[in-house]
């Protein structure tokens, strides 16, 4: 990562409140905006959903600049991009990128209490998602007796 955005990041992390406000909640609504709004729709206009997502996950891993966030960002993408392509929410996936940075924000911090906060995030925010999906399942099948029966 090039010295200036190391400085950058040092400075965001020695204030709290800049800290939430940029990583937390500014960048994962310009990052899902860009990548899963614009850069993968526009894939999967073009391409097979498995080509534009992977195609989405590598260019938003190339966005974060070193190896090792690279990696754990494309692995993140390709989650969200899925995501996406299932519920076509970009909202969902927002609130999504906004948990999985709190919970790595707070993982910087290295204390116990933190990764028991972070932890219970995780939990909490997952049986929320579960419970998201579930719905999204049950209003497809409501949809499709509605229009079974309207045919008929």
């Amino acid at each position: 990562m090039p010295e200036s955005f190391e400085k950058i990041f040092e400075e965001i992390s020695e204030n709290p409140y800049v800290m939430v406000i940029s990583l937390i909640i500014i960048a994962p609504i310009f990052e899902e905006i860009l990548m899963r709004g614009i850069i993968l729709e526009g894939f999967l206009n073009k391409y097979k959903p498995v080509t534009a997502i992977i195609a989405s996950s590598i260019i938003f891993g190339a966005m974060h600049l070193n190896i090792p966030q690279f990696i754990n960002a494309t692995v993140i993408g390709m989650f969200l991009g899925m995501l996406y392509y299932k519920t076509r929410s970009l909202a969902l996936c927002i609130v999504v990128h906004m948990l999985n940075n709190a919970i790595a924000s707070l993982g910087i911090q290295l204390n116990a209490i933190s990764f028991f906060i972070g932890a219970i995030i995780f939990i909490i925010s997952g049986i929320f998602f579960q419970r998201y999906i579930r719905e999204l399942k049950c209003v497809d099948i409501n949809f499709e007796e509605k229009s079974i029966s309207s045919k008929g």
